[in-house]
């Protein structure tokens, strides 16, 4: 159709330039033939084009008429399935009673079956609270007792800090063992038991931080009890440290390098949430600044990640040998065959 239409106008504007030639040359016969043709050609191409519209929309009405059949089909088995539907809607209508009775009951014994499950968890949890608060405060009790002259308050225990029954295993076995110099990595409620403990035996303690704000809150409780004179408080930041082919964030070893004949190395960071195993360069860091009978103390031992660390570290230092102790929270290591163990570190103070 576009051709046709191409064509046409083509002949019409050939028509009428030769109409406007022989009209200019005086032959008003040859442009008179001229024009009759170019009118022709105008006409048959107007009928070629109404004809093929209408065979246009013959094709489209009979596609319609196509269309509308099929979708009356669609509509008449849409209806039929409807029906089907509606049918086996019946059918489920009627069996809901019954249904019901049955949903209702199963319900009905599973939630009585929940309740007494969470009924059985709540009495076991608040009998293990309990017990767990009274000995927080048993311990606690104890620990005063040897602490007659401390200023209070002194620092909370629980939570993400250190508990008091650890706190009190962690006093014993220091007033025990008497070490020279102790090093904490992850400064504390610790710090302050330790710093009055090292004051009454003599000792040093190192705390370190990795985090200003909380290194900042230990120094103001170290100056409020007046223990300057026994605790150090340094701040180390994390740093990334490679170890058998492995990265972790780690205190800044800097911080430590002038520490020496360490007695006693207590290691409660950095904090879990820092990488896995975070704990673990402690001894490898630190095993050649140890004295010959030190120990190290591993917080937070009842979790999967320290006891990994635990065996990792036994395994590459045979030298040290687990020390026995009350609480499943600390783990001791030692290389020192001296070093009371059962008798001196299964009591509480």
């Amino acid at each position: 159709m576009r051709q046709l239409g191409i064509l046409t106008v083509g002949a019409v504007l050939v028509s009428s330039i030769c109409s406007i030639v022989f009209a200019v040359l005086d032959q008003w016969i040859l442009a008179f033939v001229s024009l009759v043709v170019m009118l022709v050609v105008f006409t048959l191409s107007g009928l070629l084009q109404i004809r093929y519209l209408a065979r246009l929309l013959r094709t489209e009405s009979n596609k319609s008429k196509q269309a509308a059949k099929n979708h009356l089909r669609s509509l008449e088995s849409s209806v039929q399935q409807l029906d089907l539907d509606l049918n086996a809607l019946k059918d489920q209508v009627w069996d809901i009673p019954d249904r019901t009775s049955k949903i209702n009951k199963a319900h009905i014994d599973k939630l009585e079956t929940k309740i007494w499950r969470i009924s059985r968890s709540i009495r076991s949890h608040t009998v293990d609270t309990v017990r767990h608060s009274t000995s927080e405060v048993e311990a606690l009790l104890q620990i005063y007792s040897e602490f007659q002259n401390t200023k209070l308050p002194m620092p909370v225990s629980g939570g993400w800090a250190i508990d008091a029954q650890s706190l009190a295993y962690l006093l014993e076995y220091v007033r025990d063992t008497k070490p020279r110099l102790i090093v904490e990595l992850g400064s504390g409620t610790s710090t302050i038991w330790l710093g009055y403990l090292c004051k009454s035996i003599g000792a040093k303690l190192i705390t370190v931080d990795h985090l200003s704000h909380y290194l900042q809150q230990t120094q103001a409780a170290v100056d409020r009890h007046d223990l300057n004179n026994w605790v150090e408080c340094r701040l180390a930041p994390l740093e990334d440290l490679e170890l058998d082919e492995e990265i972790y964030s780690w205190y800044s070893i800097e911080a430590l390098a002038d520490l020496y004949r360490i007695d006693l190395l207590l290691v409660d960071g950095p904090p879990a949430r820092t990488g896995r195993e975070a704990r673990l360069p402690a001894l490898p860091v630190l095993e050649a600044q140890l004295s010959a009978e030190a120990a190290v103390i591993l917080d937070d031992a009842h979790r999967s990640d320290e006891e990994n660390i635990l065996d990792k570290w036994l395994t590459r230092y045979p030298k040290f040998q687990r020390v026995a102790i009350g609480t499943p929270r600390l783990a001791i290591i030692s290389r020192s065959n001296d070093m009371r163990n059962n008798s001196s570190h299964s009591s509480e103070i």
